[in-house]
């Protein structure tokens, strides 16, 4: 009779000891939910229009406002702001229609598990996108030039950490699915 609940209490924990490991492997784990929310999208810093909070840029990179250098940065970032203000208020419409474009074709692939949608979005995002991107990095290579010149090599380092962290925190969200592995494939 020992060996008999022994034997259970095994199977049992080896079954259950599987079932956490099968959902741990799942690479969709909510695929039957129907009210996941959509990503959130932001054309305008997809396409890398960053508009640069003037007080926050100076403080991380280490320049006084007052001072003769700090009035320059300042002046400069300004002048970079209202450029990218220009480059949003001129594609204005084609970035509306993308953010609109973009909820309904998640929300048909949601509904009707059809990613069709999704990929000629992609390839709208792609055509509508790549000027304004063009025009967004002449810009930012323009405000690096002219900082260049006006920051120190210290200061300047800092301003190059500082724009590729807001470029990473603002810039599209790539979402990896998990790489599946051969047992998986195979189907055990």
């Amino acid at each position: 009779m020992k060996k008999l609940v022994l034997l259970t209490l095994i199977l049992l924990s080896v079954s259950i000891t599987a079932q956490q490991r099968r959902n741990r492997n799942n690479p969709f784990p909510n695929t039957n939910n129907r009210s996941a929310s959509i990503p959130e999208f932001k054309a305008a810093e997809a396409a890398g229009l960053i508009h640069y909070d003037i007080k926050k840029t100076c403080k991380k990179i280490g320049v006084k406002q007052k001072s003769d250098a700090g009035k320059k940065v300042v002046n400069r970032l300004t002048k970079h702001n209202k450029s990218v203000k220009d480059a949003v208020r001129i594609n204005s419409f084609s970035l509306k229609d993308l953010e609109k474009n973009y909820k309904a074709a998640y929300k048909t692939a949601q509904e009707t598990k059809d990613f069709s949608s999704i990929m000629a979005l992609r390839k709208q995002i792609k055509v509508v996108l790549d000027p304004i991107r063009k025009v967004a990095s002449k810009n930012d290579s323009i405000l690096n030039v002219d900082l260049k010149g006006l920051l120190n090599k210290k200061q300047f380092k800092k301003w190059e950490k500082y724009n590729k962290n807001i470029k990473k925190r603002t810039g599209p969200k790539v979402r990896r699915q998990p790489a599946r592995t051969m047992r998986s494939r195979r189907g055990f």
